[in-house]
């Protein structure tokens, strides 16, 4: 004989219901989740990359993911409002590693992020507090026509600022100089002066922009440069009375600048005060004739390149020279 027909449909229906509420339910004994904790958002290219501090209940409450949602603070309603990413809650829990980016943001807006952690089916924790506000922005473009100028121990960079940066400012520059040491140095505009280069060593040097959150690539380079300064004094002076002068000896400065020594000069002045004699030649010793018999000279010596002269060495003393 047939089951009445509400009886059937009642049996069916107590079949069906335990399914249903497993569906919509969380996991027995699951709490709330707590809301996510320190949100911190970094601007980039026309997106932000979001990080939190997970719920703290996150796996007694049966977590699985996290939405974390942009407001636009400058355009309420357009440009990205509203925008979402979202991150996967791995086995093993979020650890310190919850972060997802938010894409579709305009540069030049400002943003805040909140982020709620989702759980069962379709059910969410309240949101987070709202992230500080940061403004989305575009890489820069690097500088253009970098020269560099070498001085003594140092290079002058001058450049043009870059263009087409959207809405973001430049905060500094870097210059970089290749080559010797690599000096490297930060400023608001051009020209920078980069200290610490190597006299003698040869340097390209390139210049990069940073704005309120990236660096641009580096500029095309400059043309080679060379710092140069004057050499030092020759050194371990000495003086020999020869026939109508004295022969002064010395040793080469041992640095040159970075430029090399072309020729040396040498000057001997009576001890008692008179009037200075001085010779020239390209190597050690240097003659100098026509001093008067039985006069003591004090000498020194200085070495020449195409910078300039080196300061005076110490000075020697000598007895008269010979008749």
């Amino acid at each position: 004989m047939p089951r009445p027909t509400k009886l059937v449909a009642l049996a069916a229906a107590a079949t069906l219901l335990p399914f249903a509420l497993v569906l919509t339910a969380p996991a027995a004994g699951a709490d709330t989740p707590d809301a996510p904790t320190s949100v911190v958002a970094t601007p980039g290219d026309g997106q932000a990359t979001v990080t939190w501090t997970p719920s703290d209940n996150e796996a007694s409450s049966g977590v699985t993911d996290y939405t974390a949602t942009a407001t636009d603070v400058t355009s309420p309603g357009s440009n990205g409002d509203g925008n979402t990413c979202d991150f996967t809650v791995p086995a093993g829990g979020s650890g310190s590693s919850a972060t997802c980016d938010v894409l579709g943001l305009t540069n030049g807006d400002s943003y805040t992020f909140a982020v709620v952690a989702n759980y069962g089916s379709g059910s969410s924790s309240g949101p987070s507090a709202d992230s500080a506000a940061i403004t989305v922005g575009s890489i820069p473009n690097p500088p253009t026509s970098v020269v560099a100028t070498a001085g003594s121990g140092k290079i002058t960079v001058s450049f043009s600022p870059p263009s087409g940066i959207g809405h973001n400012d430049i905060a500094n520059y870097v210059a970089s100089c290749s080559g010797g040491n690599q000096p490297t140095k930060a400023g608001l505009t051009s020209p920078i002066v980069v200290g610490g280069a190597h006299n003698g060593s040869v340097y390209t040097c390139t210049v990069k922009a940073k704005n309120s959150f990236t660096t641009s690539t580096v500029s095309a380079p400059s043309a080679s440069v060379t710092p140069v300064t004057v050499p030092r004094a020759p050194r371990l002076v000495s003086a020999t009375p020869v026939s109508g002068g004295l022969s002064v000896q010395f040793s080469p400065p041992n640095l040159n600048g970075g430029s090399p020594v072309l020729s040396y000069g040498v000057t001997c002045t009576p001890a008692g005060g008179g009037t200075p004699v001085s010779a020239s030649g390209s190597a050690s010793p240097v003659v100098v004739s026509g001093l008067s018999t039985g006069t003591t000279y004090t000498c020194t010596a200085i070495a020449t390149s195409a910078v300039g002269d080196s300061a005076p060495s110490k000075a020697t003393k000598a007895k008269a020279p010979l008749a």
